[in-house]
């Protein structure tokens, strides 16, 4: 099957619009459903996205506009074969934006901690809280010392060695109270010494993500993270040659 006809100026404008779009409305649902607000630099997913963008342009309208030859056999398969890349770079990085989506935001004793679902066993998790939250904001829920003096010592044996806290604990976990929402704002109003007096902290609490951590404030009001910055190095930092491996 021979298609004599050139790609127009058009038809390149149109397949890169296209493109455009896509890419847009790929970010926004990846912004706004999958890691909204302070979830989006705490996973750090910008540089997939960046890849993706670029990769689907390569693949998508680059590539077409090479391999478009008037009068070339098989031209229809050169094009089945663009989109059908394309639709499967974008959906494999969907899935995999989908799969690594922070799912639990873990309150222990005075931060924050964003755990994936794949993070946790879910077998664990009291009956009460559900197992496989909706996309969207993640489930809040509080984490808290174990009765359990065992398991207790235990926790505190692998946290000093850098292990598992009380956070990846799921059994340890509670849907908010009042009582546990208040422990928050208390949380808030001490959270000062770590970074020293040359670095403005206030009602701020640290927020470990999976890649970035992050110094947020909790709106009481609106039972959300309201607002982010990146965390400050601490005022004295200790020297290269000083750090302990």
């Amino acid at each position: 099957m021979k298609n004599d006809a050139a790609l127009t100026r058009g038809q390149v404008a149109l397949w890169n619009s296209a493109a455009f779009l896509l890419l847009l409305a790929f970010t926004h649902y990846t912004a706004q459903f999958l890691y909204p607000g302070v979830y989006y630099p705490a996973a750090g997913v910008q540089r997939l996205l960046l890849i993706t963008a670029i990769t689907g342009m390569v693949i998508g309208p680059v590539l077409v506009a090479y391999l478009w030859v008037p009068g070339k056999k098989g031209l229809w398969l050169d094009m089945t074969v663009m989109a059908l890349l394309q639709v499967t770079l974008w959906t494999a990085c969907l899935w995999a934006l989908y799969t690594q989506r922070p799912v639990w935001l873990v309150f222990a004793i005075d931060r924050f901690v964003v755990l994936r679902a794949n993070e946790i066993d879910s077998n664990q998790l009291p009956e009460s809280i559900p197992a496989h939250p909706k996309p969207g904001h993640p489930q809040l829920v509080f984490a808290s010392q174990p009765d359990d003096k065992v398991l207790k010592e235990k926790i505190m044996f692998e946290a000093s060695g850098g292990g598992a806290d009380i956070e990846r604990y799921p059994a340890l976990w509670s849907l908010p109270t009042a009582t546990s929402l208040q422990s928050i704002h208390d949380a808030q109003s001490a959270s000062i010494a770590y970074y020293g007096n040359d670095v403005a902290i206030h009602d701020e609490l640290l927020l470990i993500g999976s890649k970035n951590d992050l110094l947020v404030y909790w709106d009481a009001q609106l039972q959300r993270i309201t607002r982010w910055r990146h965390e400050p190095s601490p005022a004295f930092p200790v020297p290269d040659d000083k750090i302990t491996p």
